[in-house]
């Protein structure tokens, strides 16, 4: 019997149109800058030491993000930011996170909720279901920021990051910490995401059933990956009808 869902976030329920890795990192270019003009602006940062700067971030939050792949370990932009401070002599907690939401501040503008992605919801919940989301994402905080402005945070019984909980996708314990927090067991529980590694595979892996919500594209590493998802949709909203034919067996 399934009593809840665990959502991924990104190109699972919400997504952009015409993404493109280049346009990814464009947003990163954009949120840097904005957080290079802010230092600028309080007399933090000297103007000449811009460009410096920008390229020492983005070597420590790429690096990171390669280095996540292997230890499955969340490197959050708190941690980046932080590295990058060291370079400038800059010791500031304070300054730390007002510059990682500055950083992500503009991802409001880049997602979208899917068409059918709060009805779904609205219609999960109506069926006494328990509804999570899970995501990877370096900065928690701009996750449930995000849900807000998007209108999705009410929707869900819990929310949990790689963030907060300081490990990525497919690592069992992102999956574990979210069962022991809905006090449920794997069988009781269904993962829904688009990436066939990290949402799938890494459920699949802690005994969870899985939905995989096909995309207009994959990432590298999903690309000759073997592994077969339980379901397969081309829409969110195909996820009651999976559920309701689940518990009627």
């Amino acid at each position: 019997m399934i009593k809840a869902v665990i959502f991924d976030l990104g190109f699972t329920l919400v997504g952009h149109k015409d993404f493109t890795i280049p346009k990814y990192i464009d947003l990163i270019d954009k949120g840097i800058n904005n957080v290079i003009n802010y230092l600028v602006e309080i007399g933090i940062l000297k103007k000449e030491n811009a460009r410096k700067f920008a390229r020492k971030f983005k070597k420590i939050k790429y690096m990171a993000f390669d280095k996540s792949f292997d230890d499955l370990v969340e490197y959050s932009t708190e941690y980046c930011l932080t590295k990058t401070f060291e370079e400038f002599k800059i010791k500031d907690n304070d300054l730390v996170n007002k510059c990682a939401g500055i950083f992500h501040a503009i991802e409001a503008e880049f997602w979208a909720p899917f068409p059918n992605t709060k009805p779904t919801l609205e219609k999960l919940k109506a069926m006494g279901l328990k509804v999570a989301l899970l995501s990877n994402g370096p900065y928690d905080k701009g996750i449930k920021k995000l849900l807000e402005i998007l209108e999705l945070k009410d929707y869900f019984d819990l929310i949990e990051t790689s963030a907060n909980i300081g490990y990525t996708k497919p690592n069992p314990l992102t999956f574990n910490t979210i069962l022991k927090k809905l006090n449920l067991k794997p069988e009781e529980v269904i993962m829904v995401g688009d990436d066939l590694l990290n949402d799938c595979k890494g459920a699949s892996d802690v005994g969870l059933l899985c939905v995989k919500v096909n995309k207009d594209f994959n990432f590298p590493y999903e690309v000759g990956l073997k592994f077969k998802p339980d379901f397969t949709i081309n829409d969110i909203s195909e996820v009651p009808d999976i559920i309701k034919q689940i518990n009627e067996i």
